[in-house]
């Protein structure tokens, strides 16, 4: 990571004039305002520059090109590329795909995979920024959804027939998000079984459900949701 100081008498035009004379986006770098400008005695002594301080990370461009490599190997045009951050993710999203379907596979089981391939690429660069999340054409946010409305579907057959119901396997991201939509199911307890790759959920209807959590009943999502 380079870290690069610029003075100068105004913020807004620091940080411009540097974004140009790097070639560099907004998500490649952080600042840090070291000194704000200050003017002096009327004007005109002890008037005081602005100090920024510019920390450029390559690792969006690194991503970026890779992802691009990759897809030129698949034969899949990519026009957008988006990476974002906060304190613990760093949110990598493709949109504009000619194959969608290739980078997302049998129930996003391609797109995990690829999600572990980034990290494992890029794991000695991933000290601070901690780890990818990989996402194209918003197909985790529809996923996420749906797997929550099965997971109330199934969660209502059972209390209605008393009966457990065994869910088909699933990878342990899809496992939090059927722990997290069926927790204030009342009537409800989940568990898993099996190991591995063959790891379910069994909803489980009980009778005495003495959970502290506040429980409700399950409503369908609105339509909306469903077509984001």
């Amino acid at each position: 990571m380079n870290i690069i100081e610029k003075k100068g008498n105004d913020i807004h035009d620091i940080i411009k004039q540097f974004k140009k004379e790097n070639k560099v986006k907004d998500s490649d770098f952080t600042y840090e305002i070291i000194q704000a400008p200050k003017k002096g005695f009327l004007g005109l002594f002890g008037n005081k520059k602005a100090i920024v301080q510019f920390k450029i990370d390559h690792l969006a461009q690194e991503i970026t090109e890779y992802l691009r490599e990759f897809a030129l190997y698949a034969q899949v045009t990519i026009e957008k590329i988006t990476i974002k951050r906060d304190d613990r993710f760093i949110y990598v999203e493709l949109n504009e795909v000619s194959d969608p379907g290739l980078f997302i596979g049998k129930d996003g089981a391609f797109l995990l995979n690829l999600q572990y391939l980034l990290n494992l690429t890029f794991s000695s660069k991933l000290t601070e920024q901690r780890s990818i999340i990989f996402d194209i054409v918003g197909y985790r946010k529809r996923q996420k959804v749906n797997i929550e409305k099965k997971a109330h579907q199934m969660a209502l057959k059972a209390i209605k027939t008393q009966k457990p119901v065994t869910l088909e396997p699933m990878p342990p991201a899809h496992r939090k998000i059927v722990h997290q939509a069926i927790k204030n199911v009342r009537g409800i307890r989940t568990m898993l079984l099996g190991e591995g790759l063959n790891k379910r959920i069994v909803l489980n209807p009980v009778q005495n459900d003495d959970y502290d959590a506040p429980k409700k009943p399950y409503k369908k999502p609105l339509k909306k949701k469903l077509e984001e």
